[in-house]
């Protein structure tokens, strides 16, 4: 019965992520810790039955588990979009040195907050050069994703790889300023954040 429901949401188009099919289902969504509790464990529930499903349309399990992770908050129709999109990137040249570059900014930020990045204080050519590439793509990729074109999303994503290395070779990232280092932690924050705006690609090999 749950297969059956996930196949409808799935194949028809409904614009509901996870979260919304858990929160509407609920009487009371905002009422207390027991439905917070409940809505975790359904979203897990929905999770563990949609990895079978994939898995048996030839995706990996890797490639699942690095959208399955936006499934709350993603369309349901927008999964198996972004499940080929990455299957078909995998096999692209750009692939394994992208995958490198990104895991190693991931790497290095921390889980805590930082301060917002400051243009000003970007002083390296490196890191300037990756800001400038980063600020060019940003808005084009948020446009890409709003209309579903995640290959092509993917694609201009992967320009960030010689920057990114180009950075990491040049700039020493844990400066002795505290100001400079949250500075270049918030470049490569915000620099992960646009690239998990796609999928996860710590879950990727």
């Amino acid at each position: 019965q749950t297969l059956a429901v996930i196949a409808i949401l799935l194949n028809n188009g409904y614009a509901l992520s996870l979260n919304d099919i858990i929160t509407a289902s609920l009487k009371n969504p905002k009422d207390t810790k027991r439905s917070g509790e409940i809505a975790e464990t359904a979203l897990r529930f929905f999770e563990q039955r949609l990895e079978p499903l994939f898995l048996s349309e030839g995706y990996s399990p890797d490639i699942i588990q690095s959208i399955l992770l936006l499934s709350a908050e993603i369309p349901l129709k927008e999964i198996r979009r972004r499940l080929q999109a990455v299957k078909e990137f995998k096999g692209t040249e750009n692939y394994n040195d992208f995958l490198t570059a990104i895991k190693r900014v991931k790497n290095i930020i921390p889980a805590t907050a930082v301060p917002s990045l400051k243009v000003k204080l970007l002083s390296e050519d490196s890191e300037r050069k990756l800001y400038e590439k980063f600020t060019l793509i940003k808005t084009e990729i948020g446009s890409l994703i709003d209309r579903h074109k995640y290959s092509e999303a993917l694609s201009i994503l992967s320009e960030l790889t010689a920057p990114i290395n180009h950075f990491f070779d040049n700039v020493l990232v844990m400066d002795k300023q505290e100001e400079i280092k949250l500075n270049r932690l918030a470049l490569l924050k915000d620099i992960w954040a646009l690239a998990s705006s796609i999928a996860d690609f710590s879950k990727l090999q």
